[in-house]
Protein backbone atom coordinates (compact mmCIF):
# COMPACT_ATOMS: atom_id res chain seq x y z
CA UNK A 1 0.00 0.00 0.00
CA UNK A 2 1.16 3.05 -0.73
CA UNK A 3 1.84 6.12 1.59
CA UNK A 4 -1.04 8.47 2.24
CA UNK A 5 -0.97 12.43 3.54
CA UNK A 6 -0.26 11.63 7.21
CA UNK A 7 1.34 8.65 7.42
CA UNK A 8 4.70 9.10 9.28
CA UNK A 9 8.34 6.72 9.31
CA UNK A 10 10.75 6.35 11.35
CA UNK A 11 13.71 6.58 9.32
CA UNK A 12 17.12 7.39 7.80
CA UNK A 13 16.34 8.44 3.87
CA UNK A 14 19.95 10.45 3.60
CA UNK A 15 23.02 9.30 3.81
CA UNK A 16 24.68 12.42 5.16
CA UNK A 17 21.97 12.01 8.17
CA UNK A 18 23.60 10.82 11.36
CA UNK A 19 20.35 9.54 12.82
CA UNK A 20 16.63 8.04 11.41
CA UNK A 21 13.73 10.77 11.86
CA UNK A 22 10.49 10.84 11.49
CA UNK A 23 8.87 11.45 8.59
CA UNK A 24 5.52 12.67 7.74
CA UNK A 25 4.14 12.04 4.00
CA UNK A 26 2.07 15.59 2.94
CA UNK A 27 0.71 14.68 -0.26
CA UNK A 28 -1.07 11.50 -2.49
CA UNK A 29 1.40 10.14 -5.04
CA UNK A 30 -2.01 10.75 -7.02
CA UNK A 31 -1.19 14.39 -6.92
CA UNK A 32 1.76 14.50 -8.43
CA UNK A 33 2.56 13.36 -12.30
CA UNK A 34 5.17 10.83 -11.35
CA UNK A 35 3.55 9.36 -8.08
CA UNK A 36 6.12 11.29 -5.87
CA UNK A 37 4.84 12.62 -2.72
CA UNK A 38 6.16 15.35 -0.35
CA UNK A 39 7.71 14.97 2.96
CA UNK A 40 8.79 16.79 5.72
CA UNK A 41 10.99 15.11 8.89
CA UNK A 42 10.70 16.41 12.09
CA UNK A 43 14.01 16.68 14.68
CA UNK A 44 14.94 17.69 18.11
CA UNK A 45 14.26 22.03 18.70
CA UNK A 46 17.93 23.53 18.88
CA UNK A 47 18.53 27.48 18.80
CA UNK A 48 18.93 27.40 15.12
CA UNK A 49 15.76 25.32 14.33
CA UNK A 50 13.35 26.61 11.82
CA UNK A 51 10.64 27.85 14.87
CA UNK A 52 8.15 28.11 11.91
CA UNK A 53 6.18 24.79 13.23
CA UNK A 54 6.85 23.53 16.66
CA UNK A 55 5.56 19.88 18.36
CA UNK A 56 5.32 19.15 21.43
CA UNK A 57 4.97 15.39 22.96
CA UNK A 58 1.40 15.66 23.20
CA UNK A 59 0.82 16.43 19.60
CA UNK A 60 1.89 12.83 18.78
CA UNK A 61 2.96 9.49 20.43
CA UNK A 62 6.32 9.16 18.67
CA UNK A 63 7.45 12.69 19.74
CA UNK A 64 9.10 12.75 23.58
CA UNK A 65 10.67 16.61 23.30
CA UNK A 66 10.18 19.98 22.07
CA UNK A 67 10.24 18.86 18.30
CA UNK A 68 10.52 21.34 15.23
CA UNK A 69 9.68 20.37 11.08
CA UNK A 70 12.83 20.63 8.97
CA UNK A 71 10.90 22.70 6.13
CA UNK A 72 14.74 22.64 4.80
CA UNK A 73 14.59 19.07 3.42
CA UNK A 74 11.01 19.47 2.28
CA UNK A 75 11.34 17.58 -1.14
CA UNK A 76 9.79 14.87 -3.44
CA UNK A 77 10.21 11.50 -3.11
CA UNK A 78 8.99 8.22 -4.61
CA UNK A 79 7.07 6.34 -2.46
CA UNK A 80 8.00 3.10 -2.85
CA UNK A 81 11.81 4.54 -1.40
CA UNK A 82 9.34 4.12 2.36
CA UNK A 83 8.13 1.27 1.21
CA UNK A 84 11.69 -0.64 0.75
CA UNK A 85 12.98 0.97 3.63
CA UNK A 86 10.14 -0.55 5.50
CA UNK A 87 10.45 -4.16 3.98
CA UNK A 88 14.45 -4.00 4.55
CA UNK A 89 14.38 -2.85 8.21
CA UNK A 90 15.46 0.53 7.69
CA UNK A 91 12.73 2.46 8.34
CA UNK A 92 9.59 1.56 10.69
CA UNK A 93 5.89 2.06 10.17
CA UNK A 94 4.62 4.89 13.00
CA UNK A 95 1.00 6.11 13.49
CA UNK A 96 -0.04 8.57 11.70
CA UNK A 97 -0.23 12.48 12.74
CA UNK A 98 -3.68 14.07 13.29
CA UNK A 99 -5.85 15.63 10.69
CA UNK A 100 -5.15 18.89 13.18
CA UNK A 101 -1.17 18.07 12.61
CA UNK A 102 -1.01 17.91 9.36
CA UNK A 103 -2.58 21.19 8.86
CA UNK A 104 -0.44 23.12 10.79
CA UNK A 105 2.42 20.99 9.02
CA UNK A 106 0.96 22.37 5.77
CA UNK A 107 0.54 25.61 6.38
CA UNK A 108 4.22 26.07 7.96
CA UNK A 109 5.80 24.18 4.67
CA UNK A 110 4.10 27.47 2.56
CA UNK A 111 4.97 30.21 5.33
CA UNK A 112 8.59 28.86 6.06
CA UNK A 113 11.56 30.79 4.16
CA UNK A 114 13.46 27.16 4.25
CA UNK A 115 10.59 25.24 2.44
CA UNK A 116 12.19 24.86 -1.50
CA UNK A 117 11.01 26.85 -3.79
CA UNK A 118 9.92 24.32 -5.96
CA UNK A 119 8.09 22.23 -3.48
CA UNK A 120 6.17 25.76 -2.32
CA UNK A 121 5.36 25.39 -5.69
CA UNK A 122 3.70 22.83 -6.35
CA UNK A 123 1.78 22.39 -2.34
CA UNK A 124 0.57 26.03 -3.01
CA UNK A 125 -2.59 24.55 -4.92
CA UNK A 126 -2.96 21.60 -3.39
CA UNK A 127 -2.84 23.17 0.14
CA UNK A 128 -4.75 26.59 -0.21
Amino acid sequence: MLPEPGWTYYARLHEESPHPHLWIILTSPDDHEDDLVVAVSLTTKQPWSDPTVEIGPEEHQFVERPTAVRYSNADFYPPQAFIRAVLSGKATRRPSVSEELLERVRRGLLDSPQTPDRVKDFCRPLFG
